[in-house]
């Protein structure tokens, strides 16, 4: 015939699904021989261990600090990411000097006051002679300050430089009058690190984020910041290394203040 033999052929026998050639055969059960259930039956049962369950080890209870040990940050926004896990600093939020509320810093042992750089804004400070009246008005708040907690230990920035030229001017203006000030109660912080040849601020501490912003610091200003005031505030702790690890917390840190002095350039 003229067929194909590929049509010839006989077809594969169709199997229904229950009994595929390709399906498996069940498996048999698990046989046990008499000696191997002998042995398991003869092996001890399993006893709960007679040691303690693994603990964790207690945590050293960190010293509570009450408010006299604690710094108050009278700041501004350039102030609102430092010391931020740090408990012994405790930041009231002031942008102008007429902001600053002597009263607040009673309970305090240390004072920092960094704030006076808004009230020298053009908008402000219309004229260069108005940065002495500006000056006056910040330090009557600093004698208050005195005045009303005389057992406080006041700190002092001076105006940060910025990347604006006629606020650098007033700032320096600013600066040179504050460091005339000598009395021995008064700290000031020492901020010639956070400028350049141009005695502006340094490129490497402004604002990342927004490179038009000429006031505000980065992340490696607000670190330089924080450096400079724990260099400025000795940190004390008066407890015994038995206090420490036991936990005793009756011997609380002190805080207290160098007395090293900024000199301007």
């Amino acid at each position: 015939s003229s067929r194909s033999p590929l049509r010839s052929s006989p077809r594969l026998p169709l199997h229904p699904p229950s009994r595929s050639p390709f399906r498996s055969s069940p498996r048999a059960p698990l046989r046990v021989s008499p000696r191997s259930s002998s042995r398991a039956s003869s092996r001890p049962p399993l006893r709960a261990s007679s040691r303690p369950p693994c603990r964790a080890p207690l945590p050293v209870p960190t010293p509570t600090l009450s408010d006299h040990q604690k710094v108050i940050v009278i700041g501004d926004s350039n102030t609102k990411h430092c010391f931020k896990n740090d408990p012994r600093f405790v930041r009231k939020a002031t942008y102008f000097i007429e902001d600053i509320d002597p009263n607040i810093c009673s309970r305090f042992g240390v004072a920092w006051v960094h704030c006076a750089i808004n009230n020298l804004k053009l908008r402000h400070c219309r004229h260069i002679s108005d940065v002495p009246v500006k000056f006056q008005n910040f330090m009557n708040k600093i004698y208050d300050i005195k005045r009303i907690c005389p057992s406080t230990k006041i700190l002092v920035s001076p105006v940060l430089p910025t990347g604006n030229r006629s606020l650098n001017q007033r700032a320096s203006i600013f600066n040179r009058l504050l460091l005339s000030i000598n009395v021995p109660w008064l700290k000031i912080l020492n901020f010639s690190s956070f400028v350049n040849e141009n005695k502006a601020l340094h490129s490497r501490f402004r604002c990342y984020s927004n490179p038009s912003d000429d006031i505000h610091l980065g992340f490696h200003g607000i670190q330089k910041l924080e450096w400079l005031v724990r260099g400025k505030l000795s940190i004390v702790d008066e407890r015994s290394y038995a206090a420490v690890v036991t936990g005793v917390t009756n011997l609380r840190p002190s805080l207290r203040i160098t007395s090293s002095r900024p000199t301007h350039d």
